[in-house]
């Protein structure tokens, strides 16, 4: 449940206070029966971040009937038993538990939101579950992969862009995370031809150097860290960014590795078919009706699978015995895309904007995701190397626990 107006409050720092608005009602055939609204208080110790206590401060209580309705008290049961009162997230369930609750703060609508939550699985319970499912029964990651490109992918795009007000400010931020891509490109470049790789590792080395997985983990970690609010910078990020340059430019540079040649009718083939972008230009077209309330929230629901099925197919990708294969190579082109290059618009952000709003914040993360499962895909069917390729990708998602988790501490 979320409080509106909510406020917080630090008791000499050892508890965490916050007081809220509260409301709830029950209904029959469709009216209502009764109706309390309040003034709730939590209680959190900032050592551990455990829940402690809840204090209802005020409260009142309305009864409906056919002919009137009556405001007056009424007994402790009722929010014990009857009617339960929000329990931010079901808090009353996680008082024994062993996992700390994890607490979001979220700017929005000139409004401090403060969201609560325990995660039952964390993503790398995820991704070990999927990868000991490929050794003890088989490797479904192509599938499930699938799934998200069809359901999952497109559910994200219609849910986050159709509220979505498309404005200058909108194709500035394309403008920009292009611009971050071509420059993180021309690095890439550069490095590679001081390293002197032949053409098809230099190819291989600037497709996985380049562009990052911000789609899969990179929703992961925006919803993780600041909430599903801002996944749409995500989403943006990912369509207009890494991916509508990997299959237009990266096609192009993986031909070029390959030595083979590919018509702009394949290209352009591969960027409007792709079914998150022919979803955006559906939602787009949508923007100018009413959509029914049940088709958004079915989108919804159905974009929630994204992170969960994304990092078990990732954890079923994971190549352990060949991790060492071009060693030198991987690690230059794993720490220029997930260190050099975020640091490098980490200061320029910092210089000339700033580093405070979350929209920020989440192109810096978006910025240093690991080397991206599709440009790996692409790169070895396009004849690239392998090795390079597939290690880029295990090592990328490995050094992300640590790099991503340094990122967000300095940002926070």
């Amino acid at each position: 449940a979320r409080s509106a107006g909510s406020t917080i409050e630090f008791l000499n720092k050892e508890f965490t206070v916050l007081t809220g608005y509260f409301n709830v009602y029950t209904t029959m055939n469709g009216n209502f029966q009764n109706y309390i609204d309040g003034i709730i208080q939590y209680i959190f110790d900032n050592k551990t971040g455990q829940y402690i206590k809840q204090n209802i401060k005020q409260y009142r209580y309305i009864k409906f009937d056919i002919r009137n309705f009556q405001n007056q008290d009424i007994p402790l049961m009722y929010f014990t038993g009857i009617m339960q009162i929000p329990s931010l997230g079901n808090l009353m369930t996680m008082e024994n538990s062993d996992r700390k609750i994890q607490k979001k703060y979220i700017e929005a609508n000139n409004e401090l939101l403060i969201e609560l939550s325990k995660t039952t699985y964390s993503d790398s319970d995820r991704k070990l579950f999927g990868y000991l499912f490929k050794i003890i029964f088989q490797d479904n990651s192509k599938q499930l992969v699938d799934f998200i490109i069809y359901f999952s992918l497109p559910a994200i795009v219609f849910s986050k862009i159709y509220p979505l007000q498309l404005d200058t400010k909108i194709l500035w931020l394309i403008l920009m995370f292009m611009a971050i891509i071509f420059f993180n490109l021309f690095l890439s470049y550069c490095v590679g031809k001081i390293m002197r790789l032949n053409r098809v590792t230099l190819a291989t080395f600037m497709i996985m150097a380049t562009f990052g997985n911000t789609s899969f983990i990179g929703f992961s970690y925006i919803d993780a860290f600041y909430g599903q609010d801002y996944i749409v910078y995500g989403v943006i990020y990912d369509i207009f960014g890494s991916f509508l340059l990997l299959v237009s430019v990266g096609m192009i540079i993986i031909t070029w590795g390959s030595g083979r040649k590919n018509s702009i009718l394949n290209i352009s083939k591969s960027i409007f078919l792709f079914p998150p972008m022919i979803i955006f230009f559906i939602t787009i077209f949508a923007k100018n009706f009413e959509v029914p309330k049940f088709i958004i929230y079915t989108s919804q629901n159905l974009g929630s699978t994204l992170v969960p099925i994304a990092m078990i197919a990732i954890g079923m990708k994971l190549e352990l015995k060949h991790i060492f294969s071009r060693l030198h190579i991987v690690t230059v082109a794993v720490v220029l895309k997930m260190l050099i290059v975020p640091i490098i618009i980490l200061f320029t952000f910092k210089y000339f904007y700033g580093v405070d709003e979350t929209w920020v914040k989440v192109t810096l993360i978006e910025v240093a995701m690991p080397p991206m499962t599709m440009a790996a895909v692409l790169a070895i069917k396009g004849g690239l190397d392998e090795k390079i390729a597939i290690n880029s990708l295990v090592l990328g998602v490995i050094v992300s626990l640590f790099t991503i988790t340094l990122f967000t501490s300095y940002l926070a």
